[in-house]
């Protein structure tokens, strides 16, 4: 989840050579941490025609966050991250765009996004459904747990468990954002392929991100979930009826905060994360995030313990069985 400025100062398999390349890089990250010897446990674990599995979501936040110390956007751990990432959707015969978009972050270099298709690609292809999260942590002291390993792990699990679905007209992307922490950028370069899109073609759009989705400590008394989507005022197409409606309609009663922002300018929003670069272009799109932020983010304490896995999966079966219901009507 990015800070507000004004808030800063306070289906082909691999090859065998793929796969010795991939072995032969998982102990790299950074210093002298390893990849956990758990990724083919991860890897072995079987698709699921449309149901996650939450061990798999587990394996995938373990191997993630305690293999690095953070994953700070412009440096090396992130991007061995990216590889990693890239590697648990290709085992699965998921199509991932090579090389990756690059993304320029000023005064600080380079960071890369992951973009990753299954099903049909094409014009005339049916709707097309982004689930995404930023990769990213906030710095190099910032390990990057629940903010955001968390939506991180769900993208792929999500993946995961339709990699065997296969769409016949809709089409899933998995896309995952270097820069959220740096001003939007990943999300805000990937956004201008809508930029010449007609009202109709983007009325077939629908981009779900996911940003730190398992807050550790919260009051009893809190929903879930907070489901998210600021628009501008001249927007022509809101997200509600599109996308927020039928996603509350697969929702468990309770566990969901609907928070909608009208307003002219996006950056007033409350919660600042990679949705707002679609919705600046008037994309459907929505942000799902933990209701309430314990204090722990953007600290050294937002780690691999201090995300709760339960709840993170919980946002997971719900975002699946959303798509599983999208997927057969269209």
């Amino acid at each position: 989840m990015e800070t507000p400025t004004s808030q800063i100062n306070g289906s082909a398999l691999i090859s065998r050579r793929e796969f010795g390349r991939m072995a032969g890089a998982m102990g790299l990250l950074v210093g002298t941490s390893q990849l956990p010897a758990s990724a083919a446990n991860c890897d072995s674990m079987n698709s699921g025609a449309g149901f996650p599995d939450s061990t798999r979501y587990g394996c995938y936040l373990d191997e993630l966050l305690k293999s690095s110390s953070h994953r700070e956007a412009w440096s090396k751990a992130y991007l061995l991250a990216l590889d990693w990432a890239k590697d648990r959707l290709t085992l699965r015969g998921i199509t991932v765009d090579d090389p990756h978009q690059k993304v320029s972050l000023p005064k600080r270099g380079m960071t890369k996004n992951l973009i990753a298709n299954l099903g049909p690609t094409g014009t005339d292809s049916g709707r097309t459904y982004t689930i995404c999260a930023h990769l990213d942590s906030y710095s190099r002291s910032v390990p990057g747990g629940n903010d955001n390993g968390s939506g991180v792990a769900a993208v792929l699990e999500i993946a995961a468990a339709f990699a065997d679905f296969s769409p016949r007209l809709s089409t899933l992307k998995f896309v995952l954002f270097g820069g959220e922490e740096k001003q939007l950028e990943g999300s805000f370069l990937y956004s201008k392929l809508y930029k010449n899109m007609s009202s109709t073609d983007l009325r077939k759009h629908r981009v779900i991100n996911i940003d730190t989705i398992g807050t550790a400590k919260k009051l009893v008394t809190d929903p879930s979930f907070a489901l998210e989507y600021a628009y501008p005022e001249s927007a022509t197409i809101p997200p509600r009826g599109i996308l927020v409606t039928p996603l509350l309609a697969q929702a468990k009663a309770g566990t969901v905060s609907e928070a909608a922002v009208l307003t002219p300018y996006l950056e007033k929003s409350s919660h600042q994360s990679d949705h707002l670069a679609f919705l600046e272009r008037f994309v459907p799109a929505v942000s799902i995030s933990s209701y309430n932020d314990d204090g722990d983010m953007h600290t050294s304490n937002d780690d691999y313990n201090h995300v709760n896995q339960s709840e993170a999966f919980g946002a997971v079966d719900w975002l699946a069985k959303y798509l599983r219901a999208e997927l057969i009507k269209s």
